[in-house]
């Protein structure tokens, strides 16, 4: 990612909607962020917190996690 030698490619995601799309629609985004940047081979991991929480874990039901964190109410 630029000239500064980072191997890893942070990305925050909101949703005001939070409908059944956003997990497929992140999971397009860091397909073509990884892409872009040549980070095709790195980890990925999720961190969500509260409403985040439940979020990661649909993403992990719709792609291919290296490891999840998820914080909230149980």
């Amino acid at each position: 990612m630029g000239d500064f030698g980072l191997r890893h490619g942070p990305l925050s995601h909101s949703s005001a909607t939070r409908d059944a799309t956003c997990a497929a629609q992140v999971k397009k985004a860091l397909g073509r962020l990884a892409a872009r940047e040549g980070l095709g081979k790195l980890p990925v991991y999720a961190l969500g917190a509260s409403s985040g929480g439940a979020f990661v874990l649909a993403l992990a039901a719709e792609m291919k996690l290296d490891g999840v964190c998820r914080w909230g109410p149980h």
